[in-house]
């Protein structure tokens, strides 16, 4: 199951954002505090069955405060995923998943398919002339009590009998969770807390001890001693819950109802602490170690962590790391990037990973297409900005392999303000010259990138970049004898056009 696009309304300072993209590997920029780490706290609300605080929700620039935080992901569903047919898109190949927060109560919502009839979904919980008469809608006689109507009921869904639609399914979460991949931060500042990252860990491998995978569903579900263990605690959860409303009602005739969905986990019991290592004095704890021992074994952590989840080729993982970049040598960022790549970018994988960065050096070795640059606009408003093009493949490779020997690195095209494309290096070595004697300032100070085209046989590639995404902060001086047929390896004006550039026009006009 894969995330592919994340819509906010509501949330901090997301007072609405639609579509934004994610793929295998996704990288956040941006200034400090546009809203990078909001977009990890979004993913993990929808992904876990945590709720958002009162200081989460948005504040309008006249001081109000929004009434509801809706969080939406969609999601392309892979061969190996379990969600149930009713809980999928029309198609069968997708989950569209909603959460809706207000003060007072959450909402789980779905498109998937529905019983036509509404008062089947509550079939268990109707009284009995109910679901007599619901029963007898299908051609049943019913059954005498209430358990043989719910097995009557159970065999009708298994056939098919009932009658479902296309619709917008409120579901509890509970019956979600075990489908959608597990969510797991990663920061810097964890070197801090190791032990919560050995807990992790270790509680990731008790998962894989205490379940079972189904070889034709792939659906994990608990040992067969263990799920008779699990039902009995959920029998007496329920009881004790039937209690405590019986106990409400009592001393408040008013009220009308009461819920509460526990959550039963068996790895949760374990815990990890007093992590010690020995650097050749001797056992020391973790937290006595200075700052540069423990950044190294946090990175030694991160290799181990990872080693562990491939051994679970089974367990679907949606990784956020919230710039771990941060203190870290230009050798360790490189090292960091290069295990989070090697993670994603298996077509089996099933890891999805995002970064939040401000490093330079993780940014210009992404793929361009994998990055969202947030920016900040007019009353706090949030935008994402993002490369396109149809050329992507081509477009790819060229930045990969070429671009930054341009001037076009990833960094530049979503932080640099504008750009200046030449033919030649008398142009390329006048031109700033001319720039600073004129304006007192570098090209670079002012946020102008030079781009000498004659400098690689790349053009086609720069030319696609630029058309696709900063066309209308580009400026190209070229040579007049670029209209002449002994200039064919040169950019003729008809290269131009085809590179999607610009246009068929007329003789080329000297700067």
């Amino acid at each position: 199951m894969l995330l592919e696009r994340l819509s906010l309304r509501g949330f901090r300072c997301y007072a609405d954002v639609q579509s934004i993209p994610f793929h295998r590997l996704t990288v956040f920029i941006g200034e400090n505090d546009s809203g990078k780490t909001c977009v990890l706290d979004a993913l993990e609300l929808l992904l876990t069955a945590n709720v958002p605080a009162h200081d989460d929700y948005h504040k309008r620039a006249t001081g109000e405060t929004a009434d509801v935080i809706e969080i939406r992901g969609e999601f392309d569903l892979e061969p190996h995923d379990s969600l149930p047919r009713d809980l999928r898109t029309a198609g069968g190949t997708r989950l569209h998943l909603a959460k809706r927060y207000t003060a007072a109560a959450t909402e789980v919502l779905v498109e998937g398919r529905g019983y036509a009839e509404p008062r089947w979904t509550n079939f268990p919980k109707e009284g009995a002339d109910a679901q007599k008469e619901l029963l007898q809608t299908l051609g049943l006689a019913p059954g005498p009590n209430k358990d043989a109507r719910l097995e009557q009921f159970r065999q009708a869904v298994a056939d098919d009998r009932i009658p479902k639609i296309e619709t917008r399914l409120a579901v509890p979460f509970l019956d979600l969770r075990d489908h959608l991949p597990r969510f797991e931060r990663v920061a810097s500042a964890e070197y801090n807390n190791p032990e919560a990252m050995v807990q992790r860990t270790l509680r990731a491998v008790v998962e894989t001890v205490l379940q079972t995978v189904d070889p034709q569903t792939g659906e994990k579900r608990l040992m067969p001693d263990l799920e008779v263990v699990a039902q009995r605690v959920k029998t007496a959860l329920d009881a004790k819950l039937a209690e405590m409303r019986d106990t409400l009602r009592r001393h408040n005739p008013a009220l009308v109802s009461a819920s509460v969905e526990p959550s039963f986990d068996f790895s949760r019991g374990l815990t990890a602490t007093n992590l010690t290592v020995d650097t050749g004095s001797g056992p020391t704890l973790m937290a006595s170690v200075g700052e540069g021992m423990k950044k190294k074994l946090w990175m030694a952590l991160l290799d181990w962590e990872e080693a562990t989840h491939r051994q679970d080729v089974d367990a679907a993982v949606f990784r956020a790391y919230d710039e771990p970049d941060v203190n870290l040598d230009y050798a360790a960022e490189r090292r960091l990037f290069a295990g989070i790549c090697e993670t994603t970018s298996s077509e089996t994988s099933k890891r999805q990973a995002i970064v939040c960065t401000h490093s330079l050096t993780l940014v210009d070795r992404a793929p361009a297409s994998s990055i969202n640059l947030i920016r900040v606009g007019p009353a706090s408003s949030r935008s994402i900005q993002f490369l396109s093009g149809d050329l992507d493949a081509e477009l790819e490779a060229f930045l990969a392999d070429m671009g930054r020997s341009l001037g076009l690195s990833n960094s530049a095209l979503f932080y640099e303000r504008a750009f200046l494309l030449v033919e030649g290096e008398s142009e390329a070595t006048a031109l700033p010259q001319m720039y600073r004697t004129l304006y007192r300032r570098s090209l670079l100070e002012d946020g102008i990138v030079l781009v000498n085209l004659e400098s690689c046989g790349a053009w086609k590639g720069a030319l696609g970049v630029i058309r696709a995404n900063k066309a209308n902060s580009t400026v190209m001086l070229l040579d007049s004898d670029c209209q002449r047929p002994e200039s064919s390896a040169r950019l003729t004006p008809a290269r131009l056009a085809g590179a999607g550039f610009l246009p068929p026009f007329g003789p080329c006009q000297s700067p």
